[in-house]
């Protein structure tokens, strides 16, 4: 009897280790819809970085970037504080929020 009960516990912690079915499902999906990468010899790699390390922007060509970056970042933030639903969705919500509840 207690062979049975641990061989059922056993099976039972090894079934919940594995992922659900619609996990596998997007899984399998992702890796098949791309592409694999290509896998590049080390050395190409080195000699990439050293040769965009050699070519230097100015400051004033950083500071351009940096400022554009400020800006969109900051017009992102002001777009994000805005409401989510408008005023009639919201009306219409809690309008059947409220049917339902009686």
């Amino acid at each position: 009897m207690r062979i049975l009960l641990f061989t059922c516990l056993a099976g039972l912690t090894l079934i919940a280790c594995a992922p659900p079915a619609h996990i596998r499902a997007v899984e399998e999906a992702s890796v098949s819809r791309g592409d694999w990468p290509e896998i590049l010899p080390l050395q190409d790699l080195l000699n990439a970085g050293n040769d965009t390390a050699s070519t230097q922007i100015s400051a004033q060509e950083q500071g351009a970037r940096l400022t554009s970056r400020v800006n969109g970042l900051k017009s992102r933030a002001r777009r994000l504080q805005g409401p989510v639903i408008d005023e009639a969705r919201r009306a219409r919500l809690l309008a059947a929020l409220s049917r339902e509840n009686g």
